[in-house]
């Protein structure tokens, strides 16, 4: 599967040849590979790592209506959805349209990812930034039990979809310093942000009552 990404050393739409990090990114890739249709024995790591996609929002929902926690659980889905719609999908977008970088590597294969149609372009992984934003903002609450469950929920995504074909190694880390910025950036208004959430809660309650 990466293997067809490696010979084609012109990326398309450019006149830009491959760099020796993204060599090493597409090799690392194929070497975590696992073609569900060859070895159909995988199946269950195949799903785990794909489910684990949409296990955390679910999380949330359980936090956000069923516990005390509900100004994290906001908080967490806040800056994850920055993460993911206003910064991930632009420069994907930006880079895939301009650039032609890049394609997924399932294509080849003609896999589709579950409930969701997946855009065509790769880099960055808009799942890996949304789950590692809402990972961050948990490690930084008082909740870090929880948080360890979920930074293991999402590096199982991220490895998972590796092997799926549904990303190169370089997307999913993309994906994480995306969430990295985004949550650094949002420590620096956090107490605003909490006071406008908390705000929102309260008007949330009364409208409910």
């Amino acid at each position: 599967l990466y293997e067809a990404a490696l010979g084609r050393r012109l990326l398309p739409g450019t006149h830009c040849r491959m760099n020796w990090v993204e060599q090493i990114d597409i090799l690392v890739s194929n070497w975590l590979f696992i073609d569900p249709l060859n070895d159909p024995s995988r199946w269950l790591l195949l799903i785990a790592g794909s489910a684990s996609v949409y296990l955390i929002p679910l999380i949330l929902l359980v936090e956000f209506f069923y516990r005390r926690h509900r100004l994290s659980a906001l908080k967490a889905t806040v800056i994850g959805l920055v993460a993911w719609l206003l910064v991930s999908i632009p420069i994907g977008e930006y880079l895939y349209s301009q650039f032609g970088w890049r394609e997924r590597p399932f294509f080849a294969l003609g896999l589709q990812e579950w409930l969701l149609e997946t855009p065509a372009k790769a880099f960055p992984s808009d799942h890996s930034a949304l789950l590692m934003a809402i990972t961050l903002v948990y490690f930084s609450s008082v909740h870090r039990r929880l948080a360890g469950w979920l930074l293991a929920l999402t590096l199982v995504a991220g490895l998972g979809r590796v092997m799926l074909g549904f990303h190169f190694v370089g997307d999913v880390l993309g994906g994480y310093l995306i969430a990295a910025s985004v949550f650094g950036l949002s420590r620096l208004v956090n107490r605003p942000l909490d006071r406008l959430l908390a705000w929102g809660l309260k008007i949330s309650r009364f409208v409910d009552g």
